[in-house]
């Protein structure tokens, strides 16, 4: 049952103060079976004197109080007088809307209409927003069962009625609004951009083409290769999908945009693993470096002192600088070019290296535990899911495109592809040309050290020092952007309630973090000690969430493209040209195929993983489980605190029949509204922590009377969201009506779900994001609380980049 029931008004679904509603108007419900003692003199006149009682009542009044959780207290009576009432009035009015109390009358609820004027109300709404009755008696019985749900026990899971407002926006903080955002911002331009995000692609290098050449041996250019291939077709589904959808959060904002709160949440796990991979990675292959040159150095604990020199340098308030990390992306093209140069100039000098190299036999490979003979299907099979690790780091740009400068993300994965492809497939090849794949000094025996042997054996001692220390400067980048990168993530799931919101608490020293930041090395250092520093195992669990990211992004791609089609997008930057009937066939979707063949290709590198050594799958089930668990709790949590009352009502049942409820000679008006039991020991702090957890509002723009398209924002939001309330915004133009009927129609929805409270807010003016900046100040919520159908014109697409989710089309 509900706690409050309201009127239905074409306006404001709520008492009217000049319409005075009576006992008489209540729900009629099947007559007592016993036999009523007719009511004496006396309590005539008493049952006549509350009657009047309640006419002359200022319901507006009576409102407000039930808003604040207040009873209000109408009356003295005796119980004989009140169990009079409610036998002759109506049997619902003693379960329902009031109370007797220790000689006192309370309203603890409002009253309804009679049913007849609701289904006539129904049957205007529903010939308003369709033009037809066909469907009336279906509507009309799913809004009667609003009134079978009060019979039900646990009275305070439905939310009140909702109603209807119109809200004025004041011309000045709307005017402040655009010039704030008119403001001309600080964002980063192409080359800044690709060399945050290069840091972390071309870092990869410094130990992908060791690992390849242990699983493929000769064959590794091969591999490389097909990844080369594969990212080439990963970059156009990179654009299509963030230019129509230019906000931070990568693969997550993708799937959040196309598919339910739970997939993304999925994708979210995958992503913080990525970061915790990337972290550990960068710190092991740092510190594997730094024993090359100094072999008493302990490589697990200074990964661990560099996970926290690093962690104590975010939380003292040092982020990535784009200056700096253009300085360090400079520094390493050139140590790589120079080092590319000698490898050339000494193969030249020196071919027999390759040509003993292709003598070798191919590496035997672990699969599922096992040591099996290898053979060119699968050298090139599992070497290829090794390959994908020389690109990790290709996702990052997507991760901060809100700070780059408009139309330079298409140029930004240009410039990341051809560095990582050149780089990757050099250094590859010239391996096999400067070093043996076997022996102690070859390169399996060595592969997390590769790029220091290639230049220790074609530049000397010196060059080798050099390129030690750049390695380790640019592999400590790449720790330093995995916190950079978490924190922001975290940041945005603990927004968008997917993670605890303490987490985004900040210390009042530096305003940073703190929980995100030492959680992370927390966890980061575990799989390091977990895993004894093993870079290979560390990368293969790298892999596995680098390669779950890609392959959701690409079915978050496919989606996008049949849900989301009609969504404005940027696909004719300058590097990539599209004749006419190459542009007629994309808006087909015939060029579907690119994301169809990046899906198969990574699911074959997924599966190389995943038949690789048993232990990182299980090590990476078990990371998968702790950060899915948290994420599972935060989207259950409600399920989880009904299930914890059901089992508190079963082991510890609660000893009182009743709620407590004030003293009988109390007359504080101000205590708590009575609450219906829960039955269960504790039962009151699990609901208070339920409506606390409902409380805060979602919005819903809505440009359309559409029974079908609310229909889906109401079933959305009660399968993704906790909440009670969700208001149906509408923004007509300036000097134009509001629809008639559309405050009727959202009132047939909020009475189909009598759960959740949907109330209508018409605004005047213009659907632009200053407008959507001031309401979500009003209402006290962020932009990720406030939904939209999918935008079909650039004014609409504009709010959409403000955070707004599009969850229907």
């Amino acid at each position: 049952s509900n706690s409050s029931a309201a009127e239905v008004d074409p306006k404001r679904r709520q008492i009217d103060s000049k319409e005075k509603p009576s006992t008489n108007l209540m729900m009629a419900v099947p007559a007592p079976t016993a036999v009523i003692p007719e009511p004496t003199r006396r309590e005539l006149r008493a049952i006549h004197s509350i009657n009047q009682t309640i006419e002359l009542l200022d319901w507006d009044l009576v409102d407000k109080q039930l808003q604040k959780g207040k009873a209000y207290f109408l009356r003295d009576a005796t119980l004989s007088e009140w169990e009079a009432y409610v036998t002759t009035e109506g049997q619902q009015l003693k379960s329902k809307n009031m109370e007797w109390i220790h000689g006192k009358l309370f309203i603890v609820e409002l009253p309804s209409r009679p049913h007849e004027r609701y289904i006539a109300r129904l049957i205007i709404a529903a010939n308003a927003a369709t033009h037809t009755g066909l469907r009336f008696l279906d509507i009309a019985g799913a809004a009667y069962q609003t009134n079978i749900r009060r019979l039900e026990p646990d009275v305070w899971t439905y939310a009140t009625y909702g109603h209807a407002q119109t809200l004025h926006i004041p011309r000045d903080s709307l005017d402040s609004i655009r010039t704030t955002m008119q403001t001309p911002k600080h964002l980063l331009s192409e080359w800044p951009s690709t060399a945050i995000s290069g840091n972390d692609l071309l870092s990869s290098c410094l130990y992908s083409a060791g690992i390849v050449a242990s699983k493929a041996g000769k064959l590794s250019p091969i591999p490389t290769f097909l990844v080369t291939c594969v990212m080439y077709l990963f970059r156009f589904i990179y654009i299509e999908v963030v230019s129509a959808i230019p906000l931070n959060g990568g693969s997550y904002n993708t799937m959040l945009n196309t598919t339910s709160k739970k997939v993304a949440a999925m994708t979210a796990t995958l992503a913080v693993i990525a970061y915790l991979a990337t972290g550990v990675v960068g710190a092991v292959s740092a510190s594997d470096y730094l024993r090359a040159q100094v072999p008493s150095v302990n490589n697990v604990e200074s990964a661990i002192g560099i996970l926290f020199v690093f962690a104590l340098l975010n939380v003292l308030g040092l982020s990535e600088s784009a200056v700096i990390a253009l300085g360090i992306f400079v520094l390493h093209i050139m140590t790589l070019l120079i080092l590319i140069v000698g490898c050339v100039v000494f193969s030249f000098n020196n071919p027999h290296i390759l040509r003993s190299n292709m003598q070798t036999p191919l590496p035997d490979l672990d699969i599922c535990g096992s040591l099996v003979t290898s053979n060119v299907f699968t050298a090139v099979f599992f070497g290829f899911s090794s390959a994908m690790l020389g690109v990790t780091g290709f996702e990052t740009a997507a991760n901060f495109v809100e700070e780059q400068q408009p139309g330079i993300f298409g140029a930004i994965l240009r410039n990341m592809w051809f560095l990582s492809s050149f780089f990757n497939l050099s250094l590859s090849i010239l391996n096999l040309c400067v070093l043996p794949l076997l022996g102690p000094a070859g390169t399996i025996a060595n592969n997390n050290i590769v790029l220091a042997l290639m230049a220790r054996e074609t530049l000397g001692r010196g060059f080798e020092l050099w390129m030690t220390i750049d390695g380790f400067i640019v592999l400590s980048g790449s720790v330093l952007t995995s916190y950079v990168g978490i924190t922001g993530l975290v940041r945005r799931l603990a927004c968008d309630r997917v993670m605890p919101e303490f987490l985004l608490a900040e210390n009042k020293w530096r305003h940073t973090n703190h929980y995100i930041i030492w959680l992370y090395f927390a966890v980061a250092a575990s799989l390091v000690v977990c895993l004894n520093g093993d870079i290979v195992m560390l990368s293969s669990v790298f892999s596995y969430a680098f390669l779950g990211l890609l392959l959701l992004f690409s079915g978050g791609a496919i989606l996008f493209k049949v849900k989301r089609s009609h969504m404005p997008r940027d696909t004719s930057a300058a590097w990539y040209t599209y004749s006419d009937l190459q542009q007629l066939t994309h808006k087909l979707g015939v060029c579907r195929w690119k994301c169809i063949v990046a899906l198969v290709m990574v699911c074959c590198g997924f599966l190389g993983t995943l038949l690789g050594d048993p232990t990182v799958s299980v090590v990476f089930a078990l990371y998968f489980l702790v950060v899915g668990s948290l994420v599972f709790i935060m989207l259950e949590r409600i399920l989880l605190l009904r299930v914890c009352m059901f089992v508190m009502k079963s082991l510890c049942p609660s000893k009182k029949d009743k709620a407590e409820t004030k003293s009988s000679d109390s007359s504080d008006l101000d205590e708590p509204l009575l609450q219906p039991r829960t039955g269960a020991l504790g039962g009151r702090t699990i609901r208070k922590a339920i409506q606390a957890i409902n409380a805060p509002p979602v919005v819903f723009f809505c440009k359309h009377m559409s029974l079908s398209l609310l229909n889906k924002a109401v079933r959305y939001v009660r399968t993704n969201e906790h909440t009670e309330n969700i208001q149906i915004v509408h923004v007509h133009a300036p000097g134009t009506a509001d629809p008639v009927g559309f405050a009727d129609l959202v009132g047939v929805f909020d009475s189909m779900y009598p759960e959740t409270k949907i109330d209508y807010v018409s605004i005047e003016g213009t659907f632009e994001p200053a407008l959507v900046q001031w309401l979500a100040s009003y209402l006290h919520i962020s932009t990720n609380m406030m939904f939209i159908r999918q935008p079909d014109n650039i004014d609409a697409h504009k709010v959409s980049l403000l955070g707004v989710r599009v969850i229907t089309s």
